[in-house]
């Protein structure tokens, strides 16, 4: 499903339209220095989408918003990959291998074309090693491809580098990741790779 017609089958929308003191500006303006800050530090105007939902998480004091960071995510891609990616990884830390996430990530060939899906997902994950949530997703995810195909040894290997992502330490939201992978690797062992491609 792709994101028009996935978006519009939520229910969110009345979400923005609760937000007090913010409204969608027609126009790109320059961000407010507290937004600006989080950006990369060559971005000074951006689009008006951009600022709109980073008002949006600003307001709502930490509670999570798949809606929001999912905008964000989207609306950065042009402009700001790596803050596209955050987005990303926010949403994978709340959202546990989500779905629809992580056929953006692969560019859509989840279901069509598994090669293409894995090597795209290897390539997020390892360009982007450090969001460590989008890394382990990423990592579990070709594994799972590559298990459905046959591949068990090449999905072994992709779960225990999804396992060596982070540390559960620094990074409790890790754990079910890591724990996940060690299921699949038993899955495998079991001959149960097949039965399982994603969540």
């Amino acid at each position: 499903m792709k994101r028009r017609n996935f978006l519009q089958s939520m229910s969110t929308f009345p979400v923005m339209l609760a937000i007090p003191s913010v409204g969608l500006p027609l126009a790109n303006r320059v961000m407010p220095r507290a937004i600006q800050d989080t950006v990369d530090a060559e971005l000074v105007e951006v689009p008006a989408e951009v600022t709109y939902f980073e008002a949006m998480v600003a307001n709502m004091s930490g509670r999570f918003s798949w809606y929001a960071h999912n905008e964000l995510r989207h609306h950065y891609r042009s402009i700001s990959p790596k803050r596209s990616m955050m987005h990303s990884d926010i949403i994978l830390a709340n959202s546990f291998m989500d779905h629809y996430v992580l056929q953006t990530l692969s560019e859509w060939y989840m279901d069509n074309a598994p090669i293409q899906a894995v090597g795209q997902l290897f390539d997020k994950a390892e360009t982007y090693s450090t969001l460590v949530h989008l890394r382990a997703a990423c990592l579990i995810q070709s594994g799972n491809l590559l298990a459905a195909m046959g591949k068990t040894n090449q999905a072994n290997k992709l779960y225990n580098l999804a396992q060596a992502s982070g540390s559960i330490i620094f990074t409790p939201t890790l754990k079910q990741y890591h724990d996940f992978a060690e299921a699949r690797k038993s899955d495998l062992t079991k001959g149960l790779g097949s039965l399982v491609t994603g969540i």
